[in-house]
C-alpha cells in the first residue's frame, strides 16, 4: 500500500474513532440529563426541571401535549409545584417523592445532533401524617420514551413522554388496584383550564391492569427487527 493510502486510510479510522467517541460523550451526557430529572423531580425543583427541556420541546402527559418551556412551566411549575410542594420551589416538609430513573436504552442519530432515549421509571410517594397537605401513599411505575436535541453542544430534552403503567396505593398493592385508579386524564385545554396541556392526544394510556407494552423506538439488538406483540 502507497503511503498516501496508508494516510488516508489511518485518516479515515481516526475519523470513526472521534466520531465514536464522540457518540459515547452523546450517550453518557443524554444519561445524565435524565436522571438529573428525576433527582429535581425527587425534590421539587420544578423551575430547574423546565430548564432542561428545549424551546420547541413538547411534554406528553396523561393524554395532553404541553408545548414549549411556556407548557413545560404550566405543568411542572403550576399543577405539580401546586399539588406536591405548596406552591415552591423545592421540598415540602413531610412528603416523599422518590422518582427512580434506570434502565435506559440511548440511541444517538448518526449526525449526533438528536437522539432517542428510553427509560424505565419507579415512583413512591406520599405524605407523613404531620404534612399540611396530604397524598395517599402510593407505588408508581411507567416507561418514558424520550427525544433528545444538542444545541450549541448541550443536550436538552426535546419530546418527553411519559408513559403509566401502573398507579395503586401502598397499603392494599397493584394486585387490588381497580381500573382507573388514580390516574385521571386531561379533558380541558389552555388557555380554558389556565394550567391544562396545549392539546389532548386522545391516546388513553393501558393501565395496569391491562396487559399493554410501549413501542419500542429501536430494533430488536440481534434481529434487526421491529418489535411486534399479540394484543390480549
Amino acid at each position: 500500500m502507497a503511503d498516501d493510502e496508508q494516510l488516508a486510510q489511518v485518516q479515515r479510522e481516526l475519523a470513526a474513532l472521534r466520531h465514536d467517541l464522540g457518540v459515547l460523550q452523546d450517550v453518557l451526557a443524554i444519561r445524565t440529563l435524565q436522571h438529573t430529572y428525576g433527582y429535581y423531580i425527587d425534590k421539587c425543583l420544578y423551575d430547574e426541571v423546565v430548564e432542561l427541556f428545549a424551546e420547541d420541546s413538547e411534554t406528553r402527559f396523561l393524554g395532553g401535549i404541553f408545548r414549549g418551556k411556556a407548557g413545560a412551566r404550566r405543568l411542572y411549575g403550576g399543577v405539580f409545584r401546586n399539588k406536591f410542594a405548596e406552591g415552591r420551589n423545592g421540598p415540602a416538609q413531610g412528603q416523599l417523592l422518590e422518582h427512580l430513573t434506570l434502565q435506559d436504552v440511548i440511541d444517538v442519530a448518526p449526525d449526533r445532533a438528536s437522539a432517542r432515549g428510553r427509560f424505565r421509571c419507579f415512583m413512591q410517594g406520599g405524605s407523613h401524617q404531620s404534612a399540611r397537605d396530604q397524598v395517599p401513599q402510593f407505588w408508581e411505575g411507567g416507561i418514558y420514551e424520550n427525544r433528545y436535541v444538542q444545541e450549541d453542544g448541550v443536550w436538552k430534552i426535546k419530546a418527553l413522554h411519559y408513559n403509566p403503567l401502573y398507579n395503586c396505593s401502598f397499603e392494599k398493592g397493584w394486585a387490588h388496584t381497580p381500573p382507573g385508579y388514580a390516574v385521571p386524564l386531561y379533558s380541558v385545554t389552555f388557555p380554558q383550564d389556565p394550567l391544562g396541556p396545549d392539546l389532548l392526544t386522545h391516546e388513553p394510556p393501558r393501565i395496569w391492569p391491562e396487559a399493554s407494552v410501549v413501542p419500542f423506538h429501536y430494533p430488536h439488538p440481534v434481529t434487526g427487527r421491529a418489535v411486534k406483540w399479540d394484543p390480549p
